[in-house]
């Protein structure tokens, strides 16, 4: 943890302002399920854990039924 005054970084605030995605979540708001054109990695990663991992209220339900 760092203590004292925070020190910008103005080629971050630079960096940061001229980014694509940031462009385009901006201009033309995207709505929820536009992930894949923002940012496609995270998209991915989020829809494979989501249909593979489990929950115990899945499992229960797979075993006795609903």
């Amino acid at each position: 943890m760092k203590f004292g005054f925070r020190i910008p970084s103005l080629k971050k605030k630079i960096s940061s302002n001229l980014s694509i995605t940031k462009a385009l979540r901006s201009k033309f708001r995207m709505p929820k399920g536009y992930a894949l054109i923002t940012s496609p990695r995270k998209s991915i990663y989020n829809r494979i854990y989501n249909r593979v991992s489990m929950t115990f209220n899945s499992i229960f339900e797979l075993f006795f039924g609903s």
